[in-house]
């Protein structure tokens, strides 16, 4: 059996484009998603613009102290969840921390990102590459996210060029947090039925309930455009109900849910259709980032 989940057929679209329109995760609390490591990181947004960032454990303590803004909102209800897409401001003054080289003095600091928050996850990120991914699930619910899995594609595309052959390896969408590299198939034709495997580098007790894609050439919007990019696709792992998701032809990172799969067995994805490229047949795709969470 096949669950789809078409998003192009049911949406609302909001729009909250006024200057400081407060964010749904106004008044909550964050951690920050990764491999189990010494530290702790944890964002609080306050629901008058207040911002605290802490981190410490490991050889690293950090504080940062100020005010956020948004703006630029913009609401998708989606058969598989609310998505808030908009910009965050960050003004804050890092206080007097410690790291492996010793006491660093106090700096104000100004940054600016774009966010999407869908449910209990937020994602910090630019043009480049991903900032941060936090959750509000407490304690061992909350989902992780590691380097410490491989992704293979049923072809790849390698270009001639002047400064000789480039390969764009699906090797480039596991779980860094560039978003410049991206992977593109080789095949003749646009993409459709090409896949994608994925398979951990070692074996974890974890329930994957959760996949970020960052579709297409992401990091310009012409390349985006001029690049083919997966329409329909398929997520499946052994012995699992498959689920297929239809993407919005949009430069915005998704969150779909699945599972919960054993992580141990693997996912494997299936380009169903495909958006056609304005100036080229290549389907491409820039970043897959699996969330997964203790058993």
């Amino acid at each position: 059996m096949i669950k789809r989940y078409h998003l192009l057929t049911l949406y609302v679209v909001f729009f909250a484009l006024n200057l400081g329109a407060e964010p749904s995760f106004a008044g909550r609390s964050f951690q920050l998603v990764s491999f189990p490591d010494p530290s702790m990181t944890e964002a609080e947004f306050g629901t008058a613009g207040e911002y605290h960032w802490t981190q410490e454990g490991g050889e690293s303590l950090t504080d940062r102290e100020g005010s956020y803004s948004t703006d630029n909102i913009r609401v998708v209800e989606t058969p598989f969840g609310r998505h808030e897409y908009g910009t965050i401001n960050l003004n804050y003054r890092q206080k007097e921390f410690y790291n492996p080289l010793g006491w660093q003095d106090p700096t104000d600091q100004k940054s600016t990102a774009k966010y999407l928050f869908s449910g209990d996850i937020l994602i910090l990120y630019n043009d480049k590459e991903i900032l941060e991914i936090f959750s509000d699930l407490p304690g061992t619910n909350s989902p992780l996210y590691s380097e410490s899995y491989e992704v293979t594609a049923s072809s790849e595309l390698t270009e001639q060029l002047s400064s000789g052959p480039i390969t764009y390896s699906a090797s480039n969408i596991t779980p860094d947090v560039s978003l410049s590299d991206f992977w593109a198939e080789g095949e003749t034709g646009k993409g459709e039925g090409s896949t994608l495997s994925i398979r951990p580098s070692y074996e974890w007790d974890f329930l994957v309930k959760r996949v970020i894609i960052f579709n297409g050439v992401y990091r310009r919007a012409d390349l985006f455009e001029k690049n083919a990019r997966p329409e329909e696709i398929e997520l499946s792992s052994p012995g699992q109900e498959s689920l297929v998701f239809t993407l919005p032809d949009e430069r915005e990172p998704v969150i779909l849910p699945v599972g919960p799969w054993d992580w141990n067995r693997g996912i494997e994805i299936s380009v169903k259709s495909v958006y056609p490229g304005t100036s080229w047949e290549d389907m491409c795709l820039s970043s897959l980032l699996v969330l997964w969470e203790e058993e």
